[in-house]
């Protein structure tokens, strides 16, 4: 038979014990001896003699711990979540860049267009970066850009240089990924 876990009921721990126990370390931080028997109704010097014969201070110190790292997990969890859905959300806005960088149509995206989406896909890529590496943070030249003061032209020599930078950028993030090393940058 598999033992319990230290903050389940033990071999040998009397249901009253047990309840008590419950209510002690279901207190967290503000746990007391004084205020479990308060909850359970019963006295305090049995809540100390049970306390010791029953070891309540590690079983608690485990049940801390398991919770923490519960905690923890969870945390990751969302994390790695949150990071995967924003750089699929990025492809996706990656894929619509190249569409209207590829279009001829003059009827089609105007460079300012263009223009909001690359910054909505900067502010986008600048935090999947931040959750995916946080040593590195975001590098300084990845930084929202003013477009508002520059031309049509220079609106889309600065996209294609950033689609260039997001084409390296991707390549890294998909070798880390497929555990290869990173390529050299362009000279």
């Amino acid at each position: 038979m598999n033992r319990p876990e230290a903050w389940e009921r033990q071999p040998g721990e009397t249901t009253p014990a047990f309840a008590a126990f419950v209510a002690y370390r279901d207190l967290g931080e503000s746990r007391s001896i004084v205020r479990a028997a308060e909850q359970v109704g019963k006295a305090k010097s049995s809540l100390r003699g049970w306390s010791v014969t029953n070891q309540w201070q590690p079983r608690t110190a485990a049940y801390d711990a398991y919770l923490d790292r519960q905690r923890r997990q969870r945390h990751l969890d969302l994390t790695r979540d949150a990071v995967d859905e924003r750089w699929e959300l990025s492809r996706k806005l990656r894929s619509k860049l190249d569409t209207a960088v590829e279009a001829t149509d003059p009827a089609g995206w105007s460079p300012h267009g263009i223009a909001r989406l690359l910054s909505a896909w900067q502010q986008l890529e600048d935090s999947v970066m931040v959750h995916t590496d946080p040593v590195r943070g975001v590098p300084e030249d990845l930084d929202e850009v003013d477009l508002t003061d520059l031309t049509d032209e220079e609106i889309r020599l600065r996209m294609q240089d950033l689609e260039r930078e997001l084409a390296m950028a991707l390549d890294e993030y998909d070798g880390a990924v497929a555990g290869r090393p990173a390529t050299a940058e362009e000279p």
